[in-house]
């Protein structure tokens, strides 16, 4: 019981050099998230990545940061390799009443192509 509540998700130990091989990110606290940014494992992450992910201190941020597994990598991502695209909050979360006016322009869009 012991050893397996030290196991990390990944198979990464606390201590150990990781690179962020995600999309730059700044959090309102100030903190940021550099791709190709090498930071150091603290622990598992909270919600929403646990299970599946690493708290990562990264130079110069005030405290550690939650990370997916899959934007984490112990080799330092090409100078050349674009890192993904940062979703904009406006894909992530629709505004209130989006996908109404969304699916009534559709129901529009239809209904003018069965017209003709």
């Amino acid at each position: 019981v012991g050893a397996s509540r030290h196991r990390l998700p990944g198979g990464y130990q606390a201590g150990e050099l990781v690179y962020y091989a995600g999309p730059s990110h700044s959090f309102p606290d100030g903190d940021r998230l550099r791709h190709a940014a090498r930071g150091q494992v603290r622990r598992a992450a909270g919600w929403p990545y646990q299970g599946r992910g690493l708290q990562v201190l990264f130079p110069g941020n005030a405290e550690g940061v939650d990370c997916p597994l899959e934007q984490l990598s112990r080799c330092r991502p090409r100078e050349g390799e674009p890192p993904p695209p940062e979703p904009s909050s406006a894909a992530a979360a629709p505004a209130e009443g989006e996908e109404e006016e969304k699916a009534a322009e559709e129901e529009e869009t239809a209904a003018e192509e069965t017209a003709e």
